[in-house]
């Protein structure tokens, strides 16, 4: 059963109003774990509150003394791993990734930046979550 915004499984969000109230409730239906992977201090500071109620909440950063004293049990992702996030340029655009955020091992969203424009991705498909958590285990 999949659940979907409209028709699709996947859509984009482009407003940072609209990032910020899809990462809230995207948070708030976490179950039983949510696996971060996050570039930026301000998207954990932004919804600290929400992610302090998760219990199986599992972080990695690219660098950890980024986000020393926020509060969070946080990892480092190893040497190498950095390849999955780095900023890459793809036919002529700029493309980066903030954050990745995977809920249940269901849904996901990506939130990022592409030719100069934030954007958030949302992906409703297990099958896209499962092949996000493989990347993200590797990173230890």
């Amino acid at each position: 059963n999949l659940e979907a915004h409209g028709s699709s499984p996947v859509w984009c969000v482009r407003s940072e109003w609209g990032i910020k109230n899809r990462i809230r409730d995207f948070l708030c239906k976490v179950d039983r774990e949510l696996i971060v992977f996050c570039r930026s201090p301000d998207l954990l500071i932004e919804h600290k509150a929400e992610m302090k109620k998760v219990v199986g909440l599992s972080i990695k950063v690219d660098k950890k003394e980024k986000f020393e004293g926020l509060g969070f049990e946080i990892l480092e992702m190893k040497e190498g791993a950095e390849r999955f996030f780095k900023d890459s340029i793809i036919d002529g655009i700029s493309n980066r990734i903030d954050a990745l955020m995977i809920a249940d091992g269901r849904s996901s969203i990506v939130v990022g930046t592409m030719g100069g424009e934030r954007l958030a991705i949302i992906i409703k498909l297990p099958v896209i979550a499962m092949l996000q958590k493989a990347v993200w285990e590797s990173m230890v």
